[in-house]
């Protein structure tokens, strides 16, 4: 069996702001002025903000270090996450990844954000996202926001206090360890299915294909992970280890695609819980091109009729989904005329070129942070005013780049179990004013229903 071709092992036998392939060259920086810094914070268990750097004459991004300090209760080791940076030009190429260069150090009462390369950026802004929790994803403790400061060049250019006064950076601060999501993922799967969750099966919603459950909860099938698989021996398979049980005969399909530069492991929690409803999910990197998703879809058609595939037979091939966050909003882009598609959902993410919308045939989802101010959000404003096909925009009050995906994962969910599964009993949940991703977090609108 070729290599980046196997298949799966038999059961028997678990920033628009887009990371790009484009590779940026450092660049000398000329004279320096003083960037201008906006930053929005959404506290909601774990935090998530989004930083607007802009300059009108040449700023060596190298230069500038951004101090977010706040107070918590816990010392448990904490997680920084960069999912986007992207560097807005209004010359060629117009937007370059920059999140490979962003790192995050969590110091002493504050965490610390540094450019690990120079880049002289001039009439143009990078938009930052990221997120920051603490490792074993539990709520923060009485978290309290105390300022936020800027520094360039050396020097603190500018300072805003939220409350009682931070300590002074340590020349030798104590340092909680960064922790990363796992390397890449091994070719050989060694995932062993995780236990069932506790919940009881029970019948299937009105015309749904899968059991019925509550979209923040798991679902009674047990998750298998199989990693290294797909055309090319990169994809993450998650599936219901038992699948074709509990009365679901054919299993739908999620593709989803991460954000850019986003490994797989990142998002494997919100793909268990799709999983564990009865979703079968393929994810890979996502490439600028969005061929990744396009090529996944292909192979997972094909793995519906190979022998030797758990899943053969066993997947509705005429029920997948699309989706993907940030630059993995354009590979769901790239599929959603296909056939096989039923629906799409962009998640902080629109097309660039503004012709995303006359590629949907279908009822669209597409989400945003409401903070999220850079080319995502320009972008699905623009998609979602040229739409023609039935569409819901769930917008995330305070939400930043990547609010969607982990505040929003709940919508998602459901949307998978209205649009894919056919759960009609969660409709109103988005098609009615006081549904339940129509408010509280939510401010959402809809249209051509």
């Amino acid at each position: 069996m070729k290599k980046g071709t196997k298949k799966f092992l038999a059961a028997a036998l678990s920033t628009m702001l887009f990371a790009a392939s484009l590779t940026v060259s450092p660049v000398k920086a000329a004279a320096d002025t003083n960037p201008d810094v906006t930053l929005t914070t959404n506290v909601s268990g774990n935090i998530s903000q989004n930083y607007i750097i802009k300059a009108t004459q040449s700023v060596d991004l190298s230069k500038l270090v951004l101090r977010y300090y706040y107070s918590k209760t816990s010392s448990k080791a904490q997680s920084f996450t960069c999912d986007s940076a992207g560097i807005s030009i209004n010359v060629a190429p117009y937007y370059m990844d920059y999140s490979k260069n962003v790192a995050g150090t969590f110091k002493d009462g504050y965490l610390e954000i540094g450019i690990k390369e120079a880049y002289s950026l001039s009439n143009g802004s990078l938009s930052l996202g990221i997120r920051f929790n603490q490792s074993d994803w539990s709520s923060y403790e009485n978290f309290k926001e105390v300022k936020f400061e800027v520094e360039y060049n050396g020097k603190v250019i500018s300072t805003e206090k939220y409350s009682a006064d931070a300590p002074d950076p340590s020349t030798n601060p104590s340092v909680a360890p960064s922790v990363k999501p796992s390397a890449a993922p091994s070719i050989k799967p060694s995932v062993a299915p995780s236990a069932a969750p506790s919940v009881a099966p029970s019948a299937a919603a009105s015309g749904c294909i899968l059991p019925k459950c509550d979209v923040d909860k798991n679902g009674p099938f047990a998750v298998t992970i199989d990693k290294g698989y797909g055309p090319n021996g990169k994809a993450w398979i998650v599936r219901p280890s038992n699948p074709g049980t509990l009365g679901v005969t054919k299993h739908p399909i999620f593709i989803w695609n991460p954000g850019g530069g986003d490994n797989v492991s990142l998002y494997e929690g919100q793909m268990k819980r799709w999983a564990s409803q009865g979703f079968v999910v393929y994810s890979e990197e996502s490439q600028w091109s969005g061929q990744q998703c396009v090529d996944g879809l292909k192979w997972m058609i094909e793995q519906n009729e190979n022998p030797q595939c758990p899943l053969y037979h066993k997947m509705d091939v005429n029920k997948i989904a699309a989706g993907g966050f940030s630059l993995g909003s354009v590979g769901a882009y790239e599929v959603a005329s296909d056939p096989h598609i039923v629906t799409t959902i962009h998640c902080d993410g629109g097309s660039f070129d503004g012709l995303g919308h006359t590629k949907w045939r279908h009822p669209t989802c597409v989400m945003n942070g409401l903070a999220d101010g850079g080319l995502a959000s320009n972008n699905t404003n623009r998609d979602y005013a040229a739409a023609s096909v039935p569409i819901w925009y769930g917008g995330i009050i305070g939400g930043g780049h990547g609010s969607t995906v982990w505040d929003g994962g709940d919508a998602i969910t459901g949307w998978l179990r209205w649009q894919v599964a056919g759960d009609t009993s969660v409709a109103n949940m988005f098609l009615t004013p006081n549904g339940r991703f129509n408010t509280g977090k939510f401010k959402s609108q809809w249209k051509n229903w």
